[in-house]
């Protein structure tokens, strides 16, 4: 479990396929979004889609908002808060080859 720390609560965050098709449809590929990563815009609404996922997945049915993530994410927070989002983020994209070790992503 990826959490991330913002205004002194922990929130889980979680990235499957369904965060990948909105990256997609936003985006048009998980490259471009890493291409906008630091714009605020962009981690207001990733920080949204992985912490509302991962409510989601456990039947939570209160939603964030883009203006609410925004509100929980002080100034200072915000690049600590891009290390677990890049994190979560990463896991889903890549994948152990398990016989290689090697590491690819698709």
């Amino acid at each position: 479990m990826i959490t991330v720390k913002l205004n002194g609560q922990e929130h889980e965050l979680r990235c499957d396929l369904n965060v990948i098709e909105k990256i997609e449809d936003k985006y048009e590929s998980i490259g471009a979004l890493y291409q906008q990563i630091t714009r605020a815009s962009t981690i207001k609404w990733l920080l949204c889609e992985l912490i509302n996922e991962a409510r989601a997945a456990r039947g939570v049915t209160e939603r964030v908002t883009e203006e609410e993530a925004g509100r929980l994410c002080e100034a200072e927070e915000i690049l600590p808060a891009l290390v677990p989002v890049l994190e979560a983020l990463n896991s889903c994209v890549t994948s152990k080859n398990a016989e290689s070790g090697e590491t690819t992503t698709g």
